[in-house]
């Protein structure tokens, strides 16, 4: 069954040292331990780890631990022979009889927590006893049950009845209102079994006592210190004695109680064996021999997989001073070449008369010339376009090492290849600057030159716009020369010259004016039909410039890469040599305690034999299981007896002989 060692934090310093002897029953997620925070007053706090560790399990048992002796002295003194019992719920004496104290606390309609850590705890997990009604026993007579005898009357029927003492409903609706209160979130412990930890003096000191109680109690007298300290049903008593003689025998009696945990955390003791309100002694024996066989075998695992450690490690350090490969020629040539890209858009001039047209065939020739000359020169850069996309392609496919090809530098050279990438990586700053504008950049010009030719279609003259203006001009002419043809004396042939050579002449100087716009809106349209041009020659032409730079790019990505991968094999170097030099140290401290184990058990094992056989050569590195490096002996399955009583367990160990649960018997006058 799954099981929680609920530990205090004192008792967890006590576990640490023996974690060994669970190991492999906690590394297979059988046995998980769980801080117990004895100032807790809700399940959060108390056992904060417990939800995350049971919320997915349909059953599962609770095992509390405490390696700490009562405290006699402490805010809640228990019994010295039995830590269950709260002296704070101590029983009352009334003559010859023993009255329970109180059982459970209501005030105002709810009931009181008990103060006690462990039996809160207890509540926590398994919820609070349903309240029990109790009775005191009444002689009536008659048949209406009068308690008045009369004299004289010998019809009367004498009889005892028994009535409630306690205000039933009240405790019932307390009980209601703290369970869903502390509503569980998980399904509840099937069993809770407590094994604590008492002074094998201070029991003795009440031997006497209870062997005098055998002579006259009877089993229906004994202790019900489960009852007014108010435990749950499922909870199973158990005690370990220690005597405290010493370091090295208390870590042999620390040895006997943990191996017991792990019993109790693996195994289904008999509830024949186990009951339910009484207090047990638990004892373990073992068999000397098979223990120091166990221990040996343990040792000599651990020294041969030490002294592979050890090879590998002094090998791996010989190998870290004799780093130093050459480095890398890193630097990669990408070309990229424009060859198959027309130099030119082959763009021609459209036609267009001295004078603009009246009915926009201008307007519509220019859109279709500006139409067509763009699709060739977006069909030419996207050719480019491909080009690059081609050059970077074969840029990211070359520009980084493969694993194999990658050789271990030393502190030194790695400097070295660093400044070297610095370099590669200044020089692409400046190839970077060298690079033809953005091909957007250069659309805006292209576009500022469209804007001009279509401004200076727009002002260009119409032929009939040539004709209105010449009348005006003539007109002019007319009335400034004309009236010197009625002037008295005046040559008519003279006048009638001059403004005929004046309307000539104007008629040429428009002419001239119409025909120099003209040429100025032909110049527009040529330069942008350059512009154009210019947009693909200035990409084209700088090929070389391209290659340069995505030349430096790949080079500087290679160089990065290798670098990169030079400093991950470092990493993983460092890390399998450090995670064998941790293992080595986690071997020395195992068998360190193997070796105090081995003192304080009095076993004599020789733990210093290193194999020497085919499987402790350094090759065999591979085949450790690490995981395994901090456990006995184990990997088999061994049946133990539980004392005489014909029912038996499983243990992981061989040197378990027997382990015994014997019942204390307790009485309340002889505490």
């Amino acid at each position: 069954m799954y099981t929680v060692l609920i530990q205090s934090q004192k008792t967890l310093n006590d576990f640490g040292n023996f974690r060994p002897l669970m190991a492999d029953s906690m590394k297979n997620g059988v046995v998980v331990e769980c801080r117990w925070e004895e100032s807790g007053r809700t399940l959060e706090t108390a056992v904060p780890d417990l939800f995350r560790l049971v919320q997915d399990k349909k059953e599962w048992r609770a095992v509390i631990i405490s390696t700490q002796p009562v405290d006699g002295d402490g805010p809640h003194p228990a019994s010295k022979f039995n830590p269950y019992d709260y002296l704070e719920n101590a029983v009352e004496q009334s003559g010859d009889e023993v009255q329970s104290a109180p059982k459970m606390k209501v005030e105002n309609g709810e009931i009181v927590d008990s103060p006690i850590p462990l039996i809160h705890l207890t509540h926590l997990r398994c919820g609070i006893p349903a309240p029990t009604p109790e009775f005191e026993s009444k002689v009536v007579f008659g048949e209406h049950g009068d308690e008045t005898e009369r004299p004289g009357d010998r019809d009367q029927i004498k009889k005892i009845v028994y009535v409630p003492t306690w205000n039933s409903e009240q405790e019932k609706s307390a009980y209601k209102k703290w369970m869903k209160e502390h509503y569980l979130p998980f399904v509840p412990p099937k069993e809770i079994y407590m094994l604590y930890a008492r002074d094998v003096d201070d029991a003795l000191d009440t031997y006497e006592a209870v062997q005098f109680s055998w002579n006259r109690h009877q089993e229906i007298q004994s202790s019900r210190f489960w009852e007014r300290n108010f435990y749950p049903q499922n909870c199973r008593f158990m005690l370990f004695d220690m005597t405290h003689r010493g370091e090295m025998f208390h870590q042999q009696e620390l040895f006997r109680f943990w191996t017991i945990v792990l019993l109790l955390s693996l195994n289904n003791v008999d509830p024949d064996i186990l009951q339910a309100n009484r207090l047990y002694k638990v004892s373990l024996d073992m068999d000397t021999a098979k223990m120091k066989e166990s221990f040996e075998n343990t040792a000599i695992k651990l020294n041969g997989t030490r002294y592979i450690l050890e090879q590998a490690i002094e090998r791996e350090r010989k190998e870290l001073r004799s780093h130093g490969a050459e480095i890398p020629d890193y630097a990669l040539k990408i070309k990229v070449d424009f060859t198959s890209v027309s130099s030119t858009p082959r763009l021609g001039m459209p036609k267009y008369g001295l004078l603009k047209s009246s009915d926009n065939r201008d307007q519509s020739a220019w859109r279709d010339y500006r139409t067509d000359a763009m699709a060739r020169v977006d069909k030419m850069l996207k050719s480019t376009e491909r080009i690059l996309d081609q050059a970077a392609g074969t840029m990211r496919e070359e520009s980084q090492y493969r694993t194999e090809d990658v050789r271990q530098l030393n502190e030194f050279q790695q400097i070295e290849l660093e400044a070297s990438l610095d370099e590669v990586y200044h020089r692409l700053l400046q190839d970077q600057a060298n690079l033809p504008p953005s091909q957007k950049d250069m659309k805006k010009e292209v576009e500022e030159a469209e804007e001009m030719v279509m401004d200076r279609m727009q002002r260009r003259v119409t032929g009939k716009q040539f004709g209105y203006l010449l009348v005006v001009f003539a007109m002019a002419i007319l009335l400034f020369l004309g009236t010197g043809a009625f002037t008295p004396g005046a040559d008519l042939v003279s006048v009638g010259i001059l403004i005929g050579f004046s309307l000539f002449t104007t008629f040429v100087i428009v002419l001239i004016a119409i025909a120099w716009y003209k040429r100025q809106f032909d110049e527009t349209i040529g330069y942008f039909r350059s512009s154009l041009n210019d947009l693909v020659l200035r990409i084209i032409d700088n090929g070389s410039l391209f290659s340069e730079f995505f030349s430096g790019v790949a080079s500087h990505i290679h160089g990065k890469s290798y670098m990169d991968e030079v400093r991950e094999q470092e990493e993983n170097y460092t890390n399998n040599y450090y995670f064998k030099v941790k293992h080595v140290k986690e071997i020395d401290g195992f068998i360190a305690q193997l070796k105090q184990w081995n003192t304080a058990l009095h076993l004599e094992a020789d733990l210093n034999n290193v194999p020497l056989d085919d499987t402790v050569t350094p090759e065999n590195i591979d085949a450790i299981n690490y995981e395994r490096l901090s456990e006995l002996d184990s990997g088999r399955q061994f049946r133990i007896p539980i004392g005489r009583s014909g029912s038996t367990i499983m243990s992981p160990y061989g040197f378990i002989r027997e382990m015994t649960i014997e019942r204390e018997e307790s009485y309340d006058d002889f505490d």
